[in-house]
């Protein structure tokens, strides 16, 4: 949902390794020449595969309201489209490969290339790319993951400050999309729990736009929403001392799910330290490596749904603040006043985001601590459903931080003509100073129409 940071991204320093190719390598090499023989007449296991593609098509022509800022191109009107290609075989009784293979083409073009290898610096959008590639190990009470997949953590809706563990495509902020991230992961399920243990053995870049894009405009960089960026950038290598461990242990306890997490790698937010001591001073922005705890419930009692989610950080020597951060809120379905104003169902989502700094960071350490790269700090979100018939539904959204008075209000109208087919319009308007997170983006207000088709 856009209420979230649209440019909440990192940088990388990282080179280009083809981790890609050496999975679609070992995805190829497992299937046997016997296999291949047998496709040729039309049975096998890439039968199989190919048999299973399921996907989604997705087209929207967004159109701006006000003139982009100079020196950006004036993208008034522009086409955006999206097209994600499932597939799924059985390699054995206890194997299992899967793809989800992800093409956008967009007028003006925003792409470049295919298939971005892990760790480059600064991905350019790909034509084309897997967002899950991944094989699977399935025993009697064991799972093994390895490959590319989506990671999401978190129950809160419309924002939640635990779901930081996977790299974002925002090329075209009005919607973007996982990228998906290398992994490898073992679970293991007890009656009503499950424990998982996630190796991350990559830092990946977020995709930004590109450059000249109307998204780049206003005070700050990409990561921060002050003018306090950083020519400079370094994040953690591919080295096994940089890679980020997740462990997390979820269950169900008296009709409440709930999950306790804990993490070890890079910080979910960037900061801005000298680089040495050299004459001029100059600055780098680097990703410390930090600690993190995070806990999180959700429950239902009648036409109530609540949540919450906390996340908790501290990195080493200081080099940031050390702070909680959390997300609580609730929905509510309510049919009965709706049906008197001859509608279905009206459900409001409302939460709320804050934050509480415990240690302050190091300033002999640390030039500029990451509080002007944290998305939401004193915030109150919200979403009001209509929903009009059992095909069409009107939503109203917003969000207002009253730390730094910015905000967004949005609508939204969408219309199922069928199960496979439907139609989308939506709207965003964000106000604010330069230097705040919707504030730095209030020439790029925009109303979206779309489709979405599923087969």
């Amino acid at each position: 949902m856009f209420l979230e940071p649209i440019a909440e991204k990192a940088r990388s320093n990282g080179r280009n390794r083809p981790f890609g190719a050496m999975l679609l390598a070992m995805a190829f090499f497992g299937l046997s020449p016997y296999t291949l023989a047998e496709d040729q007449a039309g049975g096998g296991l890439l039968g199989d595969y190919f048999r299973s593609t399921r996907g989604e098509f997705t087209a929207f022509s967004d159109f701006h309201t006000h003139d982009a800022d100079p020196g950006v191109r004036n993208e008034r009107a522009t086409l955006w489209t999206r097209l994600i290609l499932e597939n799924d075989v059985s390699l054995s009784d206890s194997i299992r490969f899967e793809t989800e293979l992800v093409l956008t083409l967009s007028v003006p073009n925003l792409n470049s290339g295919a298939f971005t290898s892990t760790g480059v610096v600064n991905p350019e959008p790909p034509f084309a790319d897997f967002r899950t590639f991944m094989l699977t190990w399935q025993g009697a009470k064991t799972e093994i993951k390895l490959g590319k997949g989506v990671i999401e953590l978190g129950y809160a809706e419309l924002f939640t400050p635990v779901d930081r563990f996977g790299s974002q495509n925002y090329s075209k902020p009005q919607h973007f999309y996982a990228r998906g991230d290398v992994q490898l992961s073992i679970s293991r399920y007890f009656e009503t729990s499950a424990l998982t243990f996630t190796v991350l053995p990559y830092n990946e870049d977020f995709i930004d736009p590109p450059g000249g894009s109307r998204w780049l405009n206003s005070s700050g960089d990409r990561d921060f929403f002050s003018n306090i960026g950083a020519p400079a950038e370094d994040r953690p290598d591919s080295f096994p001392e940089d890679w980020g461990y997740l462990l997390k242990y979820n269950g169900i306890a008296r009709g409440v799910d709930y999950y306790l997490g804990a993490h070890y790698g890079q910080g979910a937010y960037p900061v801005i330290q000298f680089e040495g001591i050299v004459i001029p001073p100059k600055t780098t922005k680097i990703y410390p490596r930090a600690s993190s705890l995070m806990a999180g419930l959700i429950g239902t009692r009648g036409g109530w749904s609540y949540y919450a989610d906390v996340l908790y950080q501290r990195t080493r020597e200081f080099e940031d603040d050390s702070f909680v951060r959390w997300a609580l809120g609730f929905s509510y379905r309510e049919s009965t006043f709706a049906r008197k104003l001859g509608l279905i169902e009206i459900r409001p989502v409302l939460t709320w985001s804050g934050h509480h700094v415990t240690e302050e960071s190091n300033p002999r350490v640390t030039v500029h601590n990451s509080e002007s790269a944290r998305p939401h700090p004193n915030s109150l979100l919200g979403r009001l459903e209509a929903r009009l018939t059992d095909q069409s539904m009107l939503y109203l959204l917003g969000a207002k931080n009253f730390s730094d008075r910015d905000g967004s209000i949005g609508f939204g109208y969408q219309y199922n003509y069928s199960d496979s087919l439907q139609f989308n319009v939506l709207g965003l308007f964000m106000r604010g100073e330069d230097n705040t997170q919707f504030g730095r983006w209030r020439d790029n207000d925009f109303i979206s129409l779309g489709l979405s088709y599923r087969f």
